[in-house]
């Protein structure tokens, strides 16, 4: 865990972290096997600085059959909101080339992590079982064959690394033995991108969040179960670096 080295909201500056901790070496070599499985045609870097491998989009599936995606959706800007601006919004950037999709590379050398690889591959909960997260949810039961928002993307101060803030959607199925759930939004968490940034961010659990790795859940494309269709926006892609201000701009996510 690592502080936030940026000044607080109240104007204060916390503490310097003069020997952070490394991160566990085991969660280093899952991502470093991750990636040698990868069928890396290019390597870019995004102007944010991530780094991108991109890769045949069939290969990653079995098969090579891709299911066809969804038609783009956006909400149109007005004299209130418009889309927050995305890491490779610009034609210009470097990309891979046709049939190829990008896959964000993991900064370690930016994590110091300490948990177990099961903790971080987990559902995002504090270490600590005494403390716990503050949520404000609102829900609605019905029968429905997917779900659409937008969000508003704002930059709240996270003070630890192994904490977060986040915005989401979520589409839960209640009438299996075990709770399935798939979540798409932003969300604020070092530990998990590698900066203090709000990043687009995807989970989902077949099991009820008991236990995630392959093809039972997790985070982005830190587990298989994300299929990246898109060249343009991927998860953990950085948004912004202009965003919602209080009496500001209502930049925002649309999600579908």
């Amino acid at each position: 865990m690592i502080h936030n080295p940026n000044w607080r909201p109240d104007g204060t500056v916390p503490p310097v972290d003069v020997n952070p901790p490394e991160l566990n070496p085991e969660i280093a070599e899952y991502f470093r096997e991750r990636h040698r499985r990868l069928k890396v045609v290019q390597t870019t870097r995004t102007p944010s600085g991530q780094t991108l491998d991109w890769i045949p989009i069939e290969s990653q599936v079995s098969n090579g059959m891709i299911a066809s995606p969804p038609q783009p959706h956006a909400v149109d800007a007005d004299d209130k909101t418009a889309q927050v601006r995305l890491d490779l919004d610009d034609q210009g950037v470097e990309r891979g080339p046709v049939g190829t999709v990008p896959v964000p590379r993991k900064n370690l050398a930016a994590l110091h992590e300490t948990a177990t690889l099961a903790q971080y591959l987990s559902k995002r909960r504090p270490l600590d079982p005494s403390a716990t997260f503050f949520h404000a949810t609102s829900a609605e039961t019905i029968a429905c064959l997917g779900c659409e928002t937008w969000l508003n993307v704002w930059q709240p101060y996270v003070e630890y690394s192994n904490d977060h803030s986040l915005m989401q959607l979520a589409l839960q199925n209640f009438d299996l033995p075990l709770l399935q759930s798939l979540e798409a939004g932003w969300t604020c968490d070092q530990s998990l991108n590698g900066d203090w940034n709000p990043h687009l961010f995807t989970y989902y659990t077949t099991n009820g969040y008991t236990n995630d790795g392959d093809n039972q859940g997790g985070y982005n494309s830190d587990v298989a179960g994300w299929v990246q269709v898109s060249g343009d926006i991927y998860p953990g892609i950085l948004l912004g670096p202009t965003v919602t201000t209080t009496g500001g701009p209502q930049l925002g996510l649309a999600i579908r």
